[in-house]
């Protein structure tokens, strides 16, 4: 795109003599408005700056050359494409005054800097005395920022690095069911209590092969939290569990 340039020669209208001296104002292309605070470089034939001035309010400035020559102007203004204009020939003594116009370029915004990060109770959790019993403490607590932190495909992979759990196979090949370790050395699976509710998996001491494995209970994908408690003792009684010899885990599902 062609930016206009209006270049007037007025050779009597240098301040004092011997002096080269271009002048002019910069506007915007759109609107003709002047254009403050943009930076005005007088560049020579050698392409080094010669001078350079900052526009004012009124979009004006005035550049001396220390010697007569060819030059061109370059303009830089926040908000604005920057300028290069083609050369403009400077006599002695002469004052050459123009008009400059800046098209508008849109600017992008800094990068975005997170200063914190954080995640908000969620409010089934809330409502359903989660945080309140992991304050407490007395099992083991995650909600769902971490357990899928690691991408679980099954319930097992969740709870596999809890404290005092293991994998032990049961019922058909290849189906896997958590055990605890239960006081009296022998396996046992905990049992299920779903959204406040005891279900009728696990429970049962000692483990046995034909007991539903909790895999195919409930999937990661659908847990929002999840308490895990050892034994009987820790079971809150909130959750009203009659079967709690192997202790229990509780799953909150996710509210579509």
């Amino acid at each position: 795109m062609r930016i206009p340039l209006l270049v007037l020669t007025c050779g009597l209208l240098a301040t004092r003599a011997g002096a080269q001296e271009m002048r002019g104002t910069v506007v915007d292309q759109a609107s003709g408005l002047p254009v403050a605070a943009a930076t005005v470089t007088l560049v020579a034939a050698n392409e080094r700056g010669h001078a350079q001035a900052l526009t004012d309010s009124a979009g004006a400035f005035a550049l001396e050359a220390g010697d007569a020559g060819s030059f061109l102007l370059r303009v830089q203004a926040l908000g604005y494409r920057s300028l290069a204009t083609k050369r403009v020939d400077v006599g002695y003594g002469e004052l050459v005054v123009v008009t400059l116009t800046l098209a508008v370029e849109a600017v992008p915004l800094e990068p975005l800097l997170v200063k914190a990060r954080s995640h908000p109770p969620n409010p089934y959790l809330a409502s359903s005395g989660f945080y309140e019993r992991r304050r407490l403490g007395g099992g083991a607590f995650l909600t769902r920022e971490e357990i899928m932190r690691n991408r679980p495909d099954q319930l097992s992979d969740v709870i596999r690095a809890i404290p005092g759990v293991r994998a032990a196979a049961a019922g058909l090949p290849g189906r896997r069911s958590w055990s605890l370790n239960s006081r009296q050395g022998t396996r046992c699976q905990p049992t299920l209590v779903l959204d406040g509710l005891p279900t009728l998996v696990g429970g049962q001491v000692p483990l046995r092969s034909r007991d539903n494995p909790l895999d195919e209970a409930v999937s990661p994908r659908d847990i929002e939290g999840l308490e895990v408690y050892l034994g009987p003792a820790g079971v809150p009684t909130v959750f009203n569990v009659t079967n709690a010899a192997c202790g229990a885990i509780v799953v909150w599902t996710r509210r579509k």
